[in-house]
């Protein structure tokens, strides 16, 4: 295999949580300010950790917000969100190939460990950087560099896979090969700098062998 480790993104990519995160916004706008937001500011605020999506919005950015938003997120979770159709069996797969992974989020680690915590692939992951673990976030590179830095892996040898175009940016600023996701409800469809558009998982470990 050409690369000696996987970094994923967490929402979108291996958990399928984005409409619940949606939603969530969309109802805190509606208690602070008394209507919704725009799908250009929907666009905007899903990018960011959560304080700066917040700001991005027009909403308060402080822990009181931030908290009401999680809640209302961990309310429309239910059974319905969890890892994406295959992304165990890439996981397992992965690991057998004793191929090094990793995550990179623009979740706090609060948001991290009440969400994604509770599902067995996070085992998987030897590192998981947070929004918490840097000062700068995706698009930006900081994130994806200090997770390979951690893993000691040069950005060369890294593949990173995510669903949005701040993803593939950051990728791209790091130095990585970068596979779009595009295997949740609405994917992206604009122009994202990436070597390869997945829409499945486990197309993943076609294009690892491949490689």
């Amino acid at each position: 295999m050409r690369y000696t480790a996987v970094i994923f993104d967490i929402d979108g990519t291996l958990v399928d949580s984005t409409q619940a995160i949606h939603d969530a916004l969309q109802m805190v706008a509606v208690d602070i300010r008394g209507y919704r937001l725009t799908p250009q500011e929907m666009e905007l605020g899903l990018s960011l950790p959560a304080p700066q999506a917040l700001a991005a919005v027009g909403l308060p950015s402080n822990e009181e917000t931030v908290d009401l938003w999680l809640d209302h997120e961990y309310e429309l979770w239910g059974d319905e969100v969890g890892p994406f159709e295959g992304v165990e069996e890439l996981l397992d797969v992965l690991a057998q190939y004793r191929v090094v992974m990793g995550a990179v989020t623009s979740e706090t680690s609060d948001e991290m460990n009440r969400g994604f915590a509770r599902f067995a692939i996070k085992q998987h992951m030897r590192e998981i950087i947070t929004a918490d673990d840097t000062e700068r976030h995706k698009p930006d590179p900081d994130p994806l560099l200090a997770c390979l830095d951690k893993l000691h892996i040069a950005p060369n040898q890294a593949l990173y896979v995510g669903d949005s175009v701040a993803d593939g940016l950051c990728a791209k600023a790091a130095g990585a090969d970068f596979a779009l996701a595009c295997w949740r409800q609405d994917p992206v469809t604009e122009q994202v700098p990436c070597r390869v558009r997945l829409s499945s998982p486990l197309e993943l470990l076609q294009l690892l062998n491949d490689a």
